[in-house]
Protein backbone atom coordinates (compact mmCIF):
# COMPACT_ATOMS: atom_id res chain seq x y z
CA UNK A 1 0.00 0.00 0.00
CA UNK A 2 1.09 3.29 -1.09
CA UNK A 3 1.48 6.90 1.45
CA UNK A 4 -1.78 8.16 -0.63
CA UNK A 5 -3.71 5.24 -0.31
CA UNK A 6 -2.51 4.26 3.52
CA UNK A 7 -3.79 7.44 4.22
CA UNK A 8 -6.89 7.51 2.22
CA UNK A 9 -7.68 4.24 4.51
CA UNK A 10 -6.58 5.76 7.44
CA UNK A 11 -9.12 8.77 6.76
CA UNK A 12 -11.73 6.48 6.23
CA UNK A 13 -11.18 4.63 9.60
CA UNK A 14 -10.92 7.76 11.57
CA UNK A 15 -14.35 9.44 10.11
CA UNK A 16 -16.29 5.57 10.67
CA UNK A 17 -15.80 5.93 14.45
CA UNK A 18 -16.45 10.46 14.25
CA UNK A 19 -19.51 9.38 12.58
CA UNK A 20 -20.21 6.49 15.15
CA UNK A 21 -19.74 8.72 17.94
CA UNK A 22 -21.95 11.62 16.45
CA UNK A 23 -24.47 9.27 15.49
CA UNK A 24 -24.66 7.61 19.11
CA UNK A 25 -24.75 11.37 20.55
CA UNK A 26 -27.00 12.05 18.32
CA UNK A 27 -29.48 9.25 19.32
CA UNK A 28 -28.61 9.79 23.36
CA UNK A 29 -28.25 13.16 23.52
CA UNK A 30 -31.25 14.58 22.99
CA UNK A 31 -33.31 12.29 26.14
CA UNK A 32 -30.92 14.06 28.44
CA UNK A 33 -30.94 17.61 26.80
CA UNK A 34 -34.68 17.37 26.43
CA UNK A 35 -35.36 16.45 29.95
CA UNK A 36 -35.45 18.97 32.90
CA UNK A 37 -32.51 19.30 36.08
CA UNK A 38 -33.22 20.83 39.48
CA UNK A 39 -31.31 23.19 41.26
CA UNK A 40 -31.10 23.09 44.94
CA UNK A 41 -30.25 26.98 46.45
CA UNK A 42 -29.20 27.39 49.87
CA UNK A 43 -28.53 31.32 50.98
CA UNK A 44 -27.18 32.42 54.32
CA UNK A 45 -29.13 34.25 55.15
CA UNK A 46 -32.64 33.00 53.97
CA UNK A 47 -35.43 34.43 52.08
CA UNK A 48 -33.34 35.41 49.41
CA UNK A 49 -36.15 36.14 45.80
CA UNK A 50 -34.49 33.94 43.16
CA UNK A 51 -35.00 35.04 39.53
CA UNK A 52 -33.59 33.28 36.51
CA UNK A 53 -33.14 34.10 32.96
CA UNK A 54 -34.75 37.35 34.03
CA UNK A 55 -37.85 35.70 35.29
CA UNK A 56 -39.06 35.11 38.83
CA UNK A 57 -38.69 32.03 39.96
CA UNK A 58 -39.07 31.71 44.47
CA UNK A 59 -40.06 34.80 46.75
CA UNK A 60 -37.91 32.78 48.98
CA UNK A 61 -34.91 30.47 49.69
CA UNK A 62 -33.94 27.93 50.28
CA UNK A 63 -35.73 26.93 47.23
CA UNK A 64 -35.93 23.89 44.91
CA UNK A 65 -36.89 24.39 41.27
CA UNK A 66 -36.72 22.29 37.99
CA UNK A 67 -35.22 23.99 34.95
CA UNK A 68 -35.31 23.06 31.35
CA UNK A 69 -31.18 21.92 30.89
CA UNK A 70 -28.77 24.31 29.59
CA UNK A 71 -27.32 27.30 31.00
CA UNK A 72 -29.38 29.14 33.01
CA UNK A 73 -28.64 33.04 34.39
CA UNK A 74 -29.52 33.50 38.33
CA UNK A 75 -30.02 36.58 40.22
CA UNK A 76 -31.00 36.78 44.02
CA UNK A 77 -31.89 39.65 45.74
CA UNK A 78 -32.77 40.55 49.18
CA UNK A 79 -33.09 43.82 50.88
CA UNK A 80 -30.10 44.91 52.94
CA UNK A 81 -27.60 42.79 50.89
CA UNK A 82 -25.94 42.65 47.46
CA UNK A 83 -27.39 41.95 44.50
CA UNK A 84 -25.50 38.35 43.52
CA UNK A 85 -25.61 37.28 39.77
CA UNK A 86 -24.00 33.87 38.73
CA UNK A 87 -24.49 31.21 35.91
CA UNK A 88 -25.47 27.39 36.08
CA UNK A 89 -24.95 24.76 33.72
CA UNK A 90 -27.89 22.45 34.09
CA UNK A 91 -28.07 18.84 32.85
CA UNK A 92 -31.13 16.34 32.49
CA UNK A 93 -32.41 14.65 35.49
CA UNK A 94 -29.46 15.69 37.63
CA UNK A 95 -29.89 17.65 41.00
CA UNK A 96 -27.56 20.73 41.86
CA UNK A 97 -27.23 21.67 44.88
CA UNK A 98 -25.76 25.43 45.49
CA UNK A 99 -25.19 27.14 48.89
CA UNK A 100 -24.30 30.89 48.66
CA UNK A 101 -23.73 33.51 51.27
CA UNK A 102 -25.26 36.70 51.22
CA UNK A 103 -22.76 39.89 51.78
CA UNK A 104 -24.55 42.88 53.39
CA UNK A 105 -25.13 45.70 50.70
CA UNK A 106 -22.51 47.63 53.51
CA UNK A 107 -19.26 45.59 53.01
CA UNK A 108 -16.59 46.67 51.04
CA UNK A 109 -14.64 43.95 49.78
CA UNK A 110 -11.07 45.10 50.86
CA UNK A 111 -8.18 43.39 49.34
CA UNK A 112 -4.71 43.19 50.63
CA UNK A 113 -3.80 46.71 51.20
CA UNK A 114 -7.13 47.62 52.41
CA UNK A 115 -9.48 50.71 51.45
CA UNK A 116 -9.26 52.46 54.56
CA UNK A 117 -5.53 52.03 55.24
CA UNK A 118 -5.15 55.33 54.84
CA UNK A 119 -7.26 56.90 57.08
CA UNK A 120 -6.14 54.77 60.10
CA UNK A 121 -2.67 55.59 59.90
CA UNK A 122 -1.74 58.09 61.94
CA UNK A 123 1.79 58.86 60.81
CA UNK A 124 2.76 62.26 62.45
CA UNK A 125 4.24 65.11 60.53
CA UNK A 126 8.08 65.58 60.53
CA UNK A 127 9.45 68.54 62.16
CA UNK A 128 10.38 71.32 60.31
CA UNK A 129 13.77 72.95 61.66
CA UNK A 130 12.40 76.34 60.85
CA UNK A 131 9.24 75.98 62.91
CA UNK A 132 8.66 76.50 66.75
CA UNK A 133 7.20 73.70 69.35
CA UNK A 134 3.92 75.36 69.37
CA UNK A 135 3.77 75.64 65.63
CA UNK A 136 4.20 72.08 65.06
CA UNK A 137 1.67 70.72 67.71
CA UNK A 138 -1.03 72.75 65.78
CA UNK A 139 0.43 71.20 62.89
CA UNK A 140 0.33 67.59 64.11
CA UNK A 141 -3.82 68.86 65.76
CA UNK A 142 -4.73 69.70 62.07
CA UNK A 143 -2.52 66.52 60.69
CA UNK A 144 -5.12 64.40 62.86
CA UNK A 145 -8.43 66.62 62.29
CA UNK A 146 -7.53 66.70 58.68
CA UNK A 147 -7.30 62.30 58.39
CA UNK A 148 -10.77 62.32 60.56
CA UNK A 149 -12.84 64.51 58.42
CA UNK A 150 -11.91 62.60 55.07
CA UNK A 151 -12.77 59.01 57.28
CA UNK A 152 -16.17 61.12 58.36
CA UNK A 153 -16.89 61.78 54.28
CA UNK A 154 -16.22 58.56 53.21
CA UNK A 155 -18.41 57.08 55.73
CA UNK A 156 -21.03 59.52 54.87
CA UNK A 157 -20.47 58.42 51.07
CA UNK A 158 -20.11 55.10 51.67
CA UNK A 159 -23.36 54.89 53.64
CA UNK A 160 -21.45 53.95 56.85
CA UNK A 161 -20.10 50.79 55.33
CA UNK A 162 -18.84 47.27 57.28
CA UNK A 163 -15.27 46.07 55.77
CA UNK A 164 -14.74 42.32 54.70
CA UNK A 165 -11.27 42.17 57.30
CA UNK A 166 -10.26 38.31 57.37
CA UNK A 167 -12.43 34.97 58.92
CA UNK A 168 -13.10 33.37 61.84
CA UNK A 169 -12.57 29.66 62.57
CA UNK A 170 -14.68 28.27 65.22
CA UNK A 171 -13.37 26.44 67.98
CA UNK A 172 -15.87 23.79 68.35
CA UNK A 173 -14.17 21.53 70.86
CA UNK A 174 -13.81 24.41 73.53
CA UNK A 175 -17.33 25.09 73.17
CA UNK A 176 -18.44 25.92 77.11
CA UNK A 177 -21.78 24.45 77.16
CA UNK A 178 -22.63 26.05 80.74
CA UNK A 179 -21.34 29.48 80.23
CA UNK A 180 -22.48 29.76 75.81
CA UNK A 181 -18.51 30.45 75.70
CA UNK A 182 -17.65 29.95 71.97
CA UNK A 183 -13.84 30.35 71.25
CA UNK A 184 -12.72 31.34 67.70
CA UNK A 185 -9.73 32.26 66.14
CA UNK A 186 -9.43 34.85 63.80
CA UNK A 187 -7.23 35.04 60.70
CA UNK A 188 -6.99 38.91 59.32
CA UNK A 189 -6.07 39.71 56.13
CA UNK A 190 -2.96 41.20 55.95
CA UNK A 191 -4.43 44.90 55.91
CA UNK A 192 -6.52 44.24 59.30
CA UNK A 193 -3.43 42.80 61.18
CA UNK A 194 -2.53 46.56 62.06
CA UNK A 195 -5.97 46.96 63.53
CA UNK A 196 -6.12 44.16 65.88
CA UNK A 197 -4.41 43.29 69.34
CA UNK A 198 -5.21 39.75 68.94
CA UNK A 199 -6.28 37.28 67.20
CA UNK A 200 -8.03 35.24 69.81
CA UNK A 201 -11.77 35.93 70.51
CA UNK A 202 -14.94 34.66 71.20
CA UNK A 203 -18.89 35.16 70.89
CA UNK A 204 -21.71 34.22 73.58
CA UNK A 205 -23.95 31.70 71.89
CA UNK A 206 -26.77 29.16 73.29
CA UNK A 207 -26.48 25.53 72.61
CA UNK A 208 -29.12 25.35 70.21
CA UNK A 209 -27.87 28.82 68.55
CA UNK A 210 -24.14 27.52 68.74
CA UNK A 211 -24.75 23.77 66.89
CA UNK A 212 -26.88 26.01 64.02
CA UNK A 213 -24.15 28.44 63.46
CA UNK A 214 -21.24 25.07 63.38
CA UNK A 215 -23.57 23.43 60.91
CA UNK A 216 -23.35 26.20 58.76
CA UNK A 217 -19.88 25.70 58.43
CA UNK A 218 -16.52 25.82 61.02
CA UNK A 219 -14.78 28.91 59.13
CA UNK A 220 -17.38 32.19 58.24
CA UNK A 221 -16.16 35.87 57.60
CA UNK A 222 -15.50 38.18 59.42
CA UNK A 223 -16.67 42.31 59.07
CA UNK A 224 -15.32 45.29 61.10
CA UNK A 225 -16.69 48.64 61.59
CA UNK A 226 -15.17 51.52 62.49
CA UNK A 227 -15.91 54.81 64.38
CA UNK A 228 -15.89 58.06 62.71
CA UNK A 229 -12.72 58.87 64.72
CA UNK A 230 -11.07 55.78 62.95
CA UNK A 231 -10.66 53.33 65.63
CA UNK A 232 -12.49 49.69 65.26
CA UNK A 233 -15.69 49.97 67.04
CA UNK A 234 -16.91 46.06 66.63
CA UNK A 235 -15.82 42.88 64.83
CA UNK A 236 -18.64 40.09 64.00
CA UNK A 237 -19.58 37.39 61.59
CA UNK A 238 -23.17 37.18 59.91
CA UNK A 239 -24.83 33.55 59.23
CA UNK A 240 -28.78 32.86 59.54
CA UNK A 241 -29.18 36.88 59.36
CA UNK A 242 -27.58 37.38 62.77
CA UNK A 243 -24.56 39.31 63.35
CA UNK A 244 -22.54 37.33 65.99
CA UNK A 245 -20.44 39.70 67.89
CA UNK A 246 -16.46 38.91 68.61
CA UNK A 247 -15.68 40.12 72.13
CA UNK A 248 -12.45 41.55 72.92
CA UNK A 249 -11.80 43.04 69.54
CA UNK A 250 -12.48 46.66 69.43
CA UNK A 251 -14.95 48.44 71.73
CA UNK A 252 -16.74 45.09 72.01
CA UNK A 253 -15.38 43.55 75.20
CA UNK A 254 -15.78 41.97 78.66
CA UNK A 255 -14.83 45.16 80.84
CA UNK A 256 -14.84 42.58 83.90
CA UNK A 257 -13.75 39.50 82.93
CA UNK A 258 -13.82 38.10 86.32
CA UNK A 259 -17.45 38.03 85.85
CA UNK A 260 -18.69 34.54 84.88
CA UNK A 261 -22.10 33.52 83.62
CA UNK A 262 -23.75 30.47 83.22
CA UNK A 263 -26.35 29.43 79.86
CA UNK A 264 -30.35 28.87 81.37
CA UNK A 265 -31.90 27.25 78.78
CA UNK A 266 -35.05 28.29 77.95
CA UNK A 267 -38.35 26.95 79.96
CA UNK A 268 -41.41 26.22 81.54
CA UNK A 269 -41.62 25.79 85.20
CA UNK A 270 -43.81 25.97 87.93
CA UNK A 271 -43.55 29.48 90.03
CA UNK A 272 -44.85 30.07 93.63
CA UNK A 273 -45.55 27.81 96.46
CA UNK A 274 -49.29 27.35 97.86
CA UNK A 275 -47.82 26.33 101.25
CA UNK A 276 -45.80 29.48 100.99
CA UNK A 277 -46.58 32.80 102.38
CA UNK A 278 -49.61 34.62 101.00
CA UNK A 279 -47.79 36.59 98.12
CA UNK A 280 -45.96 33.28 97.22
CA UNK A 281 -49.80 32.24 95.95
CA UNK A 282 -51.12 30.69 93.81
CA UNK A 283 -48.78 28.40 92.12
CA UNK A 284 -48.61 29.17 88.20
CA UNK A 285 -46.76 28.06 85.19
CA UNK A 286 -44.54 30.40 83.84
CA UNK A 287 -42.24 30.60 80.58
CA UNK A 288 -38.97 31.92 79.71
CA UNK A 289 -36.71 32.47 76.87
CA UNK A 290 -32.91 31.43 77.37
CA UNK A 291 -30.60 33.88 79.85
CA UNK A 292 -27.53 34.33 81.11
CA UNK A 293 -26.66 34.39 84.45
CA UNK A 294 -23.96 35.12 87.04
CA UNK A 295 -22.15 32.38 88.24
CA UNK A 296 -21.23 34.62 91.73
CA UNK A 297 -22.50 37.49 93.12
CA UNK A 298 -20.95 40.19 91.96
CA UNK A 299 -17.80 40.84 94.44
CA UNK A 300 -16.14 44.00 95.78
CA UNK A 301 -13.21 44.08 93.45
CA UNK A 302 -15.58 44.26 90.21
CA UNK A 303 -17.37 47.03 91.79
CA UNK A 304 -14.32 49.04 93.47
CA UNK A 305 -12.81 48.48 89.68
CA UNK A 306 -15.53 50.19 87.84
CA UNK A 307 -17.33 52.49 90.47
CA UNK A 308 -13.71 53.50 92.04
CA UNK A 309 -14.64 53.33 95.98
CA UNK A 310 -15.95 50.05 97.92
CA UNK A 311 -19.52 50.59 99.81
CA UNK A 312 -19.00 47.15 101.97
CA UNK A 313 -19.11 46.92 105.57
CA UNK A 314 -17.49 43.27 105.20
CA UNK A 315 -13.95 44.63 103.56
CA UNK A 316 -12.66 41.05 103.61
CA UNK A 317 -11.41 40.94 100.27
CA UNK A 318 -12.15 41.55 96.52
CA UNK A 319 -13.52 38.01 96.20
CA UNK A 320 -16.64 38.68 98.85
CA UNK A 321 -20.15 40.02 97.68
CA UNK A 322 -20.55 44.00 97.36
CA UNK A 323 -23.02 45.41 100.03
CA UNK A 324 -24.40 47.97 101.56
CA UNK A 325 -25.55 48.91 97.69
CA UNK A 326 -29.27 50.23 97.31
CA UNK A 327 -31.33 49.21 94.05
CA UNK A 328 -30.48 52.78 92.47
CA UNK A 329 -26.73 52.11 93.21
CA UNK A 330 -27.12 48.96 91.08
CA UNK A 331 -28.89 50.75 88.37
CA UNK A 332 -25.48 53.23 88.21
CA UNK A 333 -22.83 50.24 88.08
CA UNK A 334 -25.24 48.43 85.02
CA UNK A 335 -25.09 51.84 83.24
CA UNK A 336 -21.62 52.39 83.67
CA UNK A 337 -20.91 48.80 82.64
CA UNK A 338 -22.87 48.34 79.67
CA UNK A 339 -21.52 51.51 78.37
CA UNK A 340 -17.79 50.54 78.82
CA UNK A 341 -18.08 46.85 77.52
CA UNK A 342 -20.58 47.18 74.58
CA UNK A 343 -22.75 44.17 75.86
CA UNK A 344 -26.21 44.36 77.74
CA UNK A 345 -25.93 43.74 81.57
CA UNK A 346 -29.53 43.94 83.93
CA UNK A 347 -30.36 42.52 87.33
CA UNK A 348 -32.74 39.55 86.59
CA UNK A 349 -36.38 39.56 86.94
CA UNK A 350 -37.92 37.76 89.91
CA UNK A 351 -39.16 34.36 87.89
CA UNK A 352 -35.54 33.92 86.42
CA UNK A 353 -34.11 34.46 89.86
CA UNK A 354 -36.31 31.85 90.99
CA UNK A 355 -35.67 29.31 88.56
CA UNK A 356 -32.05 29.45 88.43
CA UNK A 357 -32.24 29.27 91.97
CA UNK A 358 -34.17 25.53 92.00
CA UNK A 359 -31.61 24.82 89.41
CA UNK A 360 -34.23 23.31 86.98
CA UNK A 361 -35.55 20.58 89.92
CA UNK A 362 -38.28 22.61 91.28
CA UNK A 363 -36.91 22.03 95.17
CA UNK A 364 -37.68 23.82 97.92
CA UNK A 365 -33.79 25.14 98.22
CA UNK A 366 -31.50 25.48 95.70
CA UNK A 367 -29.75 22.18 96.52
CA UNK A 368 -33.60 20.12 96.78
CA UNK A 369 -35.67 19.81 99.92
CA UNK A 370 -33.52 18.95 102.77
CA UNK A 371 -34.10 21.64 105.76
CA UNK A 372 -30.46 24.03 105.99
CA UNK A 373 -27.98 22.75 108.66
CA UNK A 374 -28.26 26.01 109.76
CA UNK A 375 -31.75 27.21 111.55
CA UNK A 376 -30.85 30.11 113.43
CA UNK A 377 -27.74 32.30 111.56
CA UNK A 378 -26.71 30.97 107.94
CA UNK A 379 -23.96 31.97 105.71
CA UNK A 380 -25.38 30.62 102.88
CA UNK A 381 -27.94 27.25 103.61
CA UNK A 382 -25.19 24.89 102.14
CA UNK A 383 -25.88 20.79 102.79
CA UNK A 384 -22.77 21.02 105.48
CA UNK A 385 -23.04 19.69 109.07
CA UNK A 386 -20.53 22.13 110.86
CA UNK A 387 -21.85 24.01 113.07
CA UNK A 388 -18.68 26.77 112.84
CA UNK A 389 -20.49 28.44 109.60
CA UNK A 390 -23.86 28.57 111.85
CA UNK A 391 -23.40 32.35 112.98
CA UNK A 392 -23.64 35.43 112.11
CA UNK A 393 -20.45 37.25 111.81
CA UNK A 394 -20.69 38.63 108.45
CA UNK A 395 -20.34 37.53 104.48
CA UNK A 396 -17.65 34.79 102.94
CA UNK A 397 -15.77 34.91 99.91
CA UNK A 398 -18.06 33.56 96.75
CA UNK A 399 -18.22 30.41 95.43
CA UNK A 400 -17.08 28.75 98.98
CA UNK A 401 -19.76 26.89 99.30
CA UNK A 402 -21.33 23.75 96.61
CA UNK A 403 -23.38 25.44 93.61
CA UNK A 404 -26.70 24.45 92.91
CA UNK A 405 -27.86 22.37 89.80
CA UNK A 406 -26.78 25.02 87.09
CA UNK A 407 -23.54 25.38 88.66
CA UNK A 408 -24.39 29.03 90.39
CA UNK A 409 -22.87 29.62 93.83
CA UNK A 410 -24.40 31.69 96.94
CA UNK A 411 -28.40 31.28 95.84
CA UNK A 412 -28.83 31.22 99.31
CA UNK A 413 -27.59 33.05 101.79
CA UNK A 414 -24.03 35.31 101.93
CA UNK A 415 -26.01 38.24 100.67
CA UNK A 416 -29.82 39.09 99.37
CA UNK A 417 -29.53 39.91 96.05
CA UNK A 418 -31.85 42.92 94.40
CA UNK A 419 -34.02 41.88 91.42
CA UNK A 420 -35.00 43.83 88.46
CA UNK A 421 -39.23 43.87 89.52
CA UNK A 422 -41.44 46.17 91.63
CA UNK A 423 -42.74 44.11 94.44
CA UNK A 424 -46.32 43.37 94.10
CA UNK A 425 -48.09 41.09 96.84
CA UNK A 426 -50.80 40.06 94.48
CA UNK A 427 -49.01 39.90 91.19
CA UNK A 428 -48.83 36.17 91.04
CA UNK A 429 -52.76 36.55 90.90
CA UNK A 430 -52.30 38.48 87.48
CA UNK A 431 -49.22 37.10 85.91
CA UNK A 432 -50.95 33.04 85.51
CA UNK A 433 -49.58 31.54 82.09
CA UNK A 434 -47.23 35.19 81.23
CA UNK A 435 -44.53 34.44 79.24
CA UNK A 436 -41.04 36.35 80.54
CA UNK A 437 -43.26 37.90 83.08
CA UNK A 438 -41.19 41.37 84.54
CA UNK A 439 -43.12 41.94 87.81
CA UNK A 440 -45.82 45.48 87.70
CA UNK A 441 -45.44 48.63 85.65
CA UNK A 442 -45.03 50.84 88.82
CA UNK A 443 -44.67 50.18 92.65
CA UNK A 444 -43.07 51.45 96.03
CA UNK A 445 -40.58 48.97 96.97
CA UNK A 446 -38.26 46.46 94.89
CA UNK A 447 -38.29 42.90 94.88
CA UNK A 448 -35.81 40.98 96.58
CA UNK A 449 -34.80 37.32 96.31
CA UNK A 450 -32.60 34.75 98.77
CA UNK A 451 -31.74 34.88 102.09
CA UNK A 452 -28.51 37.02 103.76
CA UNK A 453 -26.22 35.76 106.04
CA UNK A 454 -28.06 37.07 109.20
CA UNK A 455 -31.13 35.43 108.40
CA UNK A 456 -32.92 32.33 109.72
CA UNK A 457 -32.61 29.30 107.40
CA UNK A 458 -36.57 29.58 106.49
CA UNK A 459 -35.42 32.46 104.36
CA UNK A 460 -33.62 30.62 102.17
CA UNK A 461 -36.42 28.82 100.22
CA UNK A 462 -36.67 29.22 96.83
CA UNK A 463 -39.78 30.61 95.98
CA UNK A 464 -39.47 32.85 99.05
CA UNK A 465 -40.07 36.69 98.44
CA UNK A 466 -38.96 39.82 100.08
CA UNK A 467 -39.08 43.93 99.32
CA UNK A 468 -37.29 46.80 100.25
CA UNK A 469 -37.31 50.39 99.17
CA UNK A 470 -34.70 51.21 96.17
CA UNK A 471 -33.29 53.61 98.50
CA UNK A 472 -31.83 51.40 101.34
CA UNK A 473 -28.82 50.19 101.83
CA UNK A 474 -27.57 47.12 104.23
CA UNK A 475 -24.80 44.78 105.19
CA UNK A 476 -26.39 41.70 103.82
CA UNK A 477 -27.84 42.99 100.51
CA UNK A 478 -26.29 42.71 97.11
CA UNK A 479 -26.96 41.12 93.58
CA UNK A 480 -25.49 39.21 90.77
CA UNK A 481 -26.19 39.95 86.96
CA UNK A 482 -28.14 39.18 83.74
CA UNK A 483 -26.05 39.28 80.60
CA UNK A 484 -27.40 39.67 77.01
CA UNK A 485 -24.73 39.17 74.79
CA UNK A 486 -25.34 40.81 71.32
CA UNK A 487 -26.36 38.32 68.40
Amino acid sequence: MNIVAYKIHNFHKLFGKLFLGLLLTIITVPAAWGANGVVDLITDPPGAIVYVDGKLKSRSTPVKIELSSGLRRFELRKDGYRKLDFSLFLAGGVTLSKSLMLIPAGVIESGEEGPILDFLKEEKPVKDSFETKNEYEARVEASKHYRIDRLKRFNRMAGNPIFSAGKVVLLKEQYDISSGRFPVKFIPRKWSESVLKTTTSHIYVNREMARKLFSAGDEHLAYFAFLESGKLKEAFIISGGRNYYLMGIGKLQEYLPSMKFVAIHGSCFTMGNTRGNRDEKPEHEVCLDSYWIGKYEVTQGEWMKLMGKNPSRFRRGKNHPVERVSWHDVQKFIKKLNKKSGITYRLPTEAEWEYANQGGQGGLYPWGDKKPVCQRKVINGAKFDDDKICNDTGTNYVGRYSPNNFGLYDMAGNVREWVQDWYSEDYYAVSKGMKNPKGPEKGVTRSLRGGGWSESGKMLRSTRRSRNLPEVRYDNLGFRLVMIPKE
